[in-house]
């Protein structure tokens, strides 16, 4: 039988001469800082930022020392009992370049940093005495066009194994012939071992019925009476697979299988179990803001919570290989996925990024990754590449109709890929390769493209990359591209790049073009790298895109896609009303909601009802004066709904805390994220508070980083302090491995402390 050792704890780090002991896995080194201009600073071009000339990008990268190389050592001991086992290791992914050596002896390698891969240690390995593991890692600069992080970032298990034992990513389930009226349904199952001539069982529990089947690879088994998977009822049924040699169970592995049927089609769009079905859509980076690029499973579900919260159903997998975690808990929450492998292919947009690897490499992490992932209900769409540069060449159509077909041998979804250049990648037919092309900012466009591409779904891959700044407002308030000397980007929400457009552009696209399957939005939350518009600014190093900022705070634009996607009654308001500078100025009001009309009201004077359009009620006249600002939501007969309102803060008088979660599990990988906000004697946000703020953590837990969403902070987000920005900041602890209580204490200059408890059970 297998036996599976996750290899969390006890490893040795050693870059630039200096050895660290304790480390542990999931590790990103280049999170700890310091951000520099220096990290990766990159002379380069950004055309689709209308830069003219090559210049240096000092935060392209995030200004974190992520270039660079490491080796991680990690020892273990096998007993005698273990002799003629099989020895398999078993990576998640490690930034990058990695090799991999067991007692000296080499038993893997990948360059691609994204990729899931494994190495056979059996001759290297020996029984009744310590081994040791040794993992070589080569980040080389100029490598990414963001942050990617660096080390082994994702988790590393150890199995022992029988002779016959099924191959890595040896197990495909497929749902078959599915009637989601009738609940019923063909469970495929083929599977790959390291012999012949051995025999399979299947068996799941669907609906109070056990089911079984035995013999050899394939073997089908009908079912029925089973819930539908879909994103508003993530149904999953445990599947056991076990592999037995002359009656003898060998190994066994258990899958979950989650019973839909999904359907594109050009004129209708998206249907799922037979149900329209609208791709309410983020796409996402793999780092987790103050976390870096080391994946954690509490962290990623806080975020997908937010999003579920906020209406969104999908997530596009930007624009790599995710953690195989990210797929599971989209599974258990309910999100189609569109699971994406390359940012280029053989033309690279960096020195030293894939094009490198991708002649000798890109078919084998293909296909590693779609066997990899091929069991998961939530993956909808393959995608093969984001913006590659061969959207421009001739070449272009033969390389993703050999990339599709790569895919095609192992399973069966659709193909999909993010285009940019549609005009040429409609002319050199590689749009046409794609069974469902995705069109980066392009709405204006989806009807043309409808007609030149008639048999094909289509929809937003990339959409919107509004840009704003949590708390920043600017003014006047304008359309369109702009840029101040602070930095910052307005909360407006009207703000993008050149080759982007406002969440209301888009709306009005996907409401006029019902085949459109949806829209993905650039992005759910700020990441590290990539700061346009000041891509030469230092020290700005974090993106404007995301509905959340970087340390996973709300911005306005939450509630304006809550409002679109959510289906649950929105009333918002912004900008916040502390504006004494302005003082019968004209501060423009605007109203994020989903209610028929609103009333506005200024110190009880009313500034007249207005009605939303996509969302957004704009009272464009308002003139500033302190005091208290209502939103009255009203039914098309004027009566009132619901109201809202933002009041003029006084002096900062205290700190509140919000905490997601008041337990945790008593396991260190388990995270919660408190809230920190400057209030005034009324409880009122006082937005203006930049006070430095202290974190300091008591008990059965530990302190593990803040963040406050300033891309221009400097702050290292370990540090145990941090400066509120616009009246906020974000921290996150770390459960102990024993149960008792979490203290966490807060001190905010000229404040007094404030203090919550988490229970560790």
């Amino acid at each position: 039988m297998r036996r599976v050792e996750i290899f969390k704890n006890g490893w040795q780090f050693e870059r630039n001469g200096i050895c660290r002991d304790h480390i542990r896995i999931p590790h990103d080194w280049a999170i700890e800082g310091p951000f520099t201009q220096n990290n990766d600073c990159q002379f380069t071009r950004i055309v689709a930022d209308g830069e003219t000339h090559a210049q240096p990008h000092y935060g392209r990268t995030g200004g974190l020392p992520h270039v660079g190389k490491a080796v991680y050592r990690k020892s273990f001991f096998l007993s005698f009992e273990n002799q003629g086992k099989k020895v398999r290791f078993e990576f998640d992914g490690i930034m990058s370049h990695s090799e991999i050596f067991v007692n000296g002896h080499k038993i893997a390698e990948r360059p691609y940093g994204y990729s899931s891969f494994c190495g056979d240690a059996s001759d290297a390995v020996r029984f009744g005495a310590e081994n040791q593991l040794e993992v070589h890692v080569d980040n080389p600069a100029f490598s990414s066009r963001w942050y990617p992080g660096a080390g082994i970032y994702r988790e590393v298990r150890m199995l022992l194994l029988e002779a016959e034992h099924f191959l890595y990513s040896g197990i495909r389930i497929r749902t078959e012939d599915i009637d989601p009226d009738k609940r019923t349904a063909i469970l495929r199952v083929e599977t790959e071992a390291s012999v012949d001539d051995v025999e399979i069982r299947l068996e799941t529990k669907v609906g109070g019925k056990s089911y079984s089947v035995s013999g050899v690879s394939p073997l089908c088994l009908a079912v029925a009476g089973f819930g539908l998977w879909s994103a508003d009822t993530p149904e999953l049924y445990p599947v056991t697979v076990t592999l037995l040699k002359n009656g003898e169970v060998k190994d066994v592995q258990t899958v979950n299988c989650g019973f839909r049927k999904v359907e594109f089609d050009a004129r209708r769009g998206l249907s799922v179990n037979g149900r329209p079905e609208r791709l309410k859509g983020v796409c996402l980076h793999h780092d987790l803001g103050p976390l870096g690029a080391a994946f954690n499973a509490s962290a990623m579900l806080h975020r997908l919570c937010l999003l579920k919260e906020m209406g969104c159903n999908a997530i596009r997998t930007s624009h790599n290989m995710p953690d195989p975690k990210l797929l599971d808990l989209c599974d258990e929450l309910g999100f189609y996925v569109i699971d994406e492998a390359f940012d280029c292919w053989a033309s690279g947009k960096t020195d030293n990024d894939y094009h490198r690897e991708y002649p000798q490499w890109h078919e084998r992490d293909l296909v590693d990754f779609v066997k990899r992932d091929r069991n998961h209900p939530c993956v909808i769409l393959w995608s093969i590449g984001n913006e590659i540069n061969e959207q421009n060449l001739p070449e272009g159509a033969a390389m993703a109709r050999e990339l599709r077909e790569i895919v095609r041998r192992f399973d069966d979804r659709p193909v999909t890929a993010g285009i940019d250049q549609s005009d040429q990648a409609i002319k050199n037919n590689l749009a046409a390769e794609l069974d469902v092309p995705g069109w980066n900012y392009k709405p204006q466009r989806y009807e043309e493209y409808h007609k030149l591409l008639p048999g094909k779904p289509q929809y937003g891959s990339e959409t919107a990359s509004t840009v704003s700044t949590r708390g920043f407002y600017a003014f006047p308030v304008v359309e369109g591209s702009r840029t101040y000397e602070c930095e910052q980007c307005s909360g407006y929400d009207l703000e993008y790049p050149p080759w982007a457009t406002t969440p209301d552009t888009e709306f009005q696209a996907q409401e006029e073009c019902p085949w459109i399957l949806g829209e993905f939005v650039w992005t759910g939350f700020d990441y590290l790298g990539e700061p346009t518009p000041y891509n030469q600014n230092w020290p700005v190093h974090s993106s404007y895109f995301g509905i959340f900022d970087l340390g996973g705070i709300p911005k306005d634009r939450m509630w304006l896609y809550a409002a679109r996607w959510s289906g649950k009654p929105v009333l918002h308001l912004l900008p916040h009303w502390n504006w004494p500078s302005r003082l019968g100025e004209i501060t423009p009001v605007h109203v994020y909601t989903n209610y028929p009309a609103v009333e506005l009201f200024v110190n009880g004077k009313s500034q007249g009802t207005k009605f939303p359009l996509y969302g957004r009620v704009r009272f464009n006249e308002v003139v500033y004066e302190p005091g208290e600002v209502v939103a009255v939501a009203k039914d098309a007969s004027g009566n009132e709904l619901a109201r809202t309102e933002i009041r003029t803060a006084g002096e900062p008088a205290a700190i509140r805390i919000s905490v997601d979660r008041t337990e945790m599990p008593a396991n260190e990988d388990e995270l919660a994220f408190v809230m920190v906000e400057a209030v005034d004697a009324d409880g009122i946000p006082c937005p203006q508070y930049d006070g430095a703020v202290r974190f300091a953590v008591s008990g059965a837990g530990s302190y593990e980083a803040s963040a406050n969403g300033n891309p221009r902070s400097l702050e290292v987000f370990s540090s145990p302090g941090k400066h509120a920005f616009f009246g906020k900041c974000m921290a996150v602890v770390r459960a102990g491995a024993a149960s008792g209580m979490l203290k966490l204490t807060v001190s905010a200059e000229n404040l007094p402390d404030a203090e919550c408890t988490i229970e560790i059970k």
